[in-house]
């Protein structure tokens, strides 16, 4: 993986939601659903905006010094591809934004997923509903 590649957030098959530094997503294509706080909240947020990956070392050392960053990055960028969280692009976003500042940064965190597949087939079954008289879930025919 180079740090001229491009990636975004597979929004049409990810939906996701940023609050108080956490972000949550939930894979529409798998069912789970996944937690990124902190430092992977932040990579998430530079996705979302398509920074391009050369970029966010000069947007990440203001917050955090560490040599690993890159090397911890890689990692990331690896098993969100594997998760099918992200996917590489050609577009290139906004380059001069700020991170959200929704906690306390302090030293640089290795970035995590947590994965969680207890809802799995629930969300498989019917990942966006509208009540009915039916009730929920229902499965699509």
């Amino acid at each position: 993986m180079t740090s001229k590649q491009n990636f975004r957030i597979r929004e049409k098959q990810v939906s996701y939601e940023r609050i108080d530094g956490e972000l949550i997503l939930i894979s529409m294509d798998t069912g789970k659903y996944f937690s990124a706080s902190g430092t992977a909240a932040d990579i998430f947020f530079l996705l979302s905006n398509a920074v391009p990956q050369h970029l966010w070392g000069a947007l990440l050392t203001p917050y955090f010094s560490s040599a690993l960053i890159q090397e911890d990055i890689d990692a990331f960028i690896a098993y969100s591809l594997q998760e099918q969280l992200i996917e590489e692009t050609f577009e290139v976003g906004n380059s001069t934004l700020v991170l959200p500042m929704d906690y306390q940064r302090s030293a640089w965190v290795k970035p995590e997923i947590i994965e969680f597949s207890d809802l799995q087939d629930l969300i498989l079954v019917d990942p966006v509903h509208d009540t009915s008289l039916e009730g929920w879930p229902v499965e699509r025919s």
